[in-house]
């Protein structure tokens, strides 16, 4: 089951995220803008603690947990169709199933103690520490609960595009990567 991340943060997740305005060149005419705070997840990534699968997996449960309703986000103040109770009811069971079989599968692979540790972390995934060695170690428990999300998402073959870099780089020079 091959799926594309639709899903665009919550209004919550864009206002915790700063973007920082660098000027490239020396007159300030060329500007870069970089993301200061992201998730965990992508901090993970950008050290190289977790794989290219893991995070994009990683990812994809995060939206489908924002589609189940699991993390909150804004309420609509705007009036709307008012539906019955019972037809919300069903569409909530059905929105709660988005991330029930992913979470199901990870419970089964890694038990349930690092499945209730990954959801802790994606229920807050803008925190996370700014020590690289309690990243780090945040990423070595979660690891194998990324593994199991990767194989579910059907990502598990997606590879890091810097280490195939690197390996062609080495290669090139006559090194070993």
């Amino acid at each position: 089951m091959k799926r594309i991340l639709h899903d665009l943060p919550t209004k919550e997740q864009l206002s915790k995220r700063g973007f920082v305005s660098e000027d490239v060149d020396l007159g300030g005419l060329v500007k870069r803008h970089r993301v200061v705070d992201q998730t965990i997840f992508d901090a993970m990534f950008l050290n190289e603690f977790i794989e290219q699968s893991c995070h994009e997996a990683s990812h994809m449960f995060i939206s489908d947990l924002i589609e189940s309703g699991a993390i909150i986000s804004s309420s609509n103040s705007e009036p709307g169709v008012r539906v019955p109770a019972s037809v919300a009811a069903n569409a909530m069971a059905e929105r709660r199933m988005a991330f029930s079989d992913a979470y199901r599968r990870v419970e089964s692979d890694c038990g349930e103690v690092d499945a209730s540790y990954l959801m802790g972390i994606c229920n807050n995934c803008h925190t996370y520490p700014k020590s690289l060695k309690k990243l780090e170690s945040v990423a070595s428990v979660v690891k194998s609960s990324l593994s199991s999300l990767s194989r579910f998402y059907g990502v598990s073959d997606r590879r890091d595009p810097r280490g195939i870099v690197r390996r062609q780089v080495g290669f090139s020079n006559g090194k070993r990567a």
